[in-house]
């Protein structure tokens, strides 16, 4: 509930090229029942229009990756092995009812999240705004700092992580951002509510004080992010 869905998607459509998510904890061997890279790739295939091209320059977003660890240890190791050719640049052929392919996925750009909980204890977020040269390598410390933790926590192996060229870090948002976006984002449940109740029913939704207190106690108390909150919002 930190916003690192909402970024990448607001950046693949800044940058106009195709988006596919994907659980990467319900990814499985190709022959396995279940979602395999190939039915990613064809998936991202289908919604540029079969432009192929357009394809292969997409972005992938791999959520929920440090679940991924938590699945059979068999099949873990089988699929980090197909994932490090995904992030590597492989090409991986794909042969359907609907199309027969060749998805090369080196110039495809790959984002792996995850709530990394035994690493939270680092609080300021890295790799965003203008920085001068100190703290530039003071961003770039806290980044090799990360990726040590990374790989001592055996989330990624240091061969699976020397893929990966950026880390970001995104804290937890603080009292007063949740409230400016329930109140003021355009991915807000709660704007999203009162827009559909004025265009719908005629009916003008005004969420005093005490609604949105509450809602923010309650995700201070169980620690959760803006997620829980929009489902929240949703049924109430």
């Amino acid at each position: 509930g930190t916003g690192k869905t909402e970024t990448i998607k607001a950046a693949a459509n800044y940058l106009n090229v195709p988006y596919m998510e994907v659980n990467a904890a319900n990814i499985v061997p190709q022959g396995i029942k279940g979602m395999s890279i190939e039915d990613v790739l064809s998936n991202l295939y289908i919604r540029s229009e079969y432009d192929l091209d357009k394809a292969e320059r997409g972005l992938v977003f791999l959520d929920e990756f440090d679940k991924l660890n938590e699945n059979d240890l068999e099949i873990k190791g089988a699929v980090k092995n197909i994932l490090l050719t995904f992030t590597q640049g492989g090409t991986f052929p794909i042969d359907n009812d609907q199309f027969s392919i060749s998805f090369d996925t080196a110039m495809l750009s790959k984002v792996f999240a995850g709530v990394f909980e035994k690493i939270r204890d680092q609080k300021k977020t890295i790799g965003f705004g203008e920085k001068k040269e100190e703290e530039k390598k003071a961003s770039d410390d806290k980044e090799l700092e990360l990726r040590d933790k990374i790989i001592d926590k055996s989330y990624f192996s240091q061969e699976e992580l020397s893929r990966i060229n950026t880390i970001l870090a995104y804290s937890d948002l603080d009292r007063d951002t949740r409230k400016r976006i329930l109140l003021y984002s355009k991915l807000s449940e709660l704007q999203k509510k009162k827009n559909r109740y004025k265009r719908d029913f005629g009916i003008d939704i005004d969420a005093d004080d005490s609604y949105i207190e509450a809602l923010l106690d309650e995700i201070k108390k169980n620690n959760e992010g803006m997620r829980v909150v929009n489902n929240i919002v949703k049924i109430s």
